[in-house]
């Protein structure tokens, strides 16, 4: 989604079909107000989603 804008509020479904056999990633989320999230080795396979509220 880089440099798109997800309306609030809103929903995305982001496939990470990368080919890698590791699920862990690194997520950074930039919102509105300029402010960053960022959550670290997380395990996508075994989480099945990932929620911002």
């Amino acid at each position: 989604m880089e440099g798109d804008v997800l309306p609030s509020p809103g929903e995305v479904t982001v496939t990470t079909a990368d080919g890698r056999e590791n699920c862990e990633y690194d997520i950074r989320t930039k919102f509105a107000d300029g402010a960053f999230y960022e959550d670290y080795n997380l395990d996508l396979c075994e989480m099945g989603e990932y929620v911002f509220r």
